[in-house]
């Protein structure tokens, strides 16, 4: 088959890799260009993905675990830490999401494979049938 042909599109993940590239980019006012192709991508079925999507790291100040909508609200009371502590995830709860879905990566892609196998078992049946 022609790959080098082939259409893909993004897949949500490879868009959101992309906003987060912008968004590093204009926090850091250093060029995108680096990030864009440094980028690693894979096809899948549902489109290319990013294996390597850029991270963001802030410094978190008290005033800045205040979230924003509040920030925009004078009347509103300030959060407490436990409310906000809710939303904070771990960097083992993150590891262990990242390793979720390195899973099921990996176990669509081992479907994929399948898939293929099975198409091409096909194929050769139908030409056998022929002659």
């Amino acid at each position: 088959m022609d790959d080098i042909n082939r259409e893909m599109n993004l897949s949500d993940q490879a868009v959101g890799a992309l906003m987060m590239a912008l968004q590093k980019s204009l926090m850091e006012q250093s060029d995108i260009v680096p990030v864009l192709k440094g980028f690693r991508l894979r096809l899948s079925e549902m489109g290319l993905l990013v294996m390597n999507p850029p991270m963001i790291k802030t410094a978190q100040t008290e005033e800045d675990s205040v979230p924003n909508i509040v920030k925009l609200n004078a009347d509103a009371p300030t959060p407490k830490k436990e409310e906000i502590a809710r939303f904070e995830v771990s960097e083992e709860e993150r590891q262990a999401e990242a390793d979720e879905w390195r899973q099921k990566f990996k176990e669509e892609m081992q479907l994929i494979k399948r898939k293929k196998e099975i198409q091409a078992e096909l194929q050769n049946m139908q030409k056998d049938e022929l002659n």
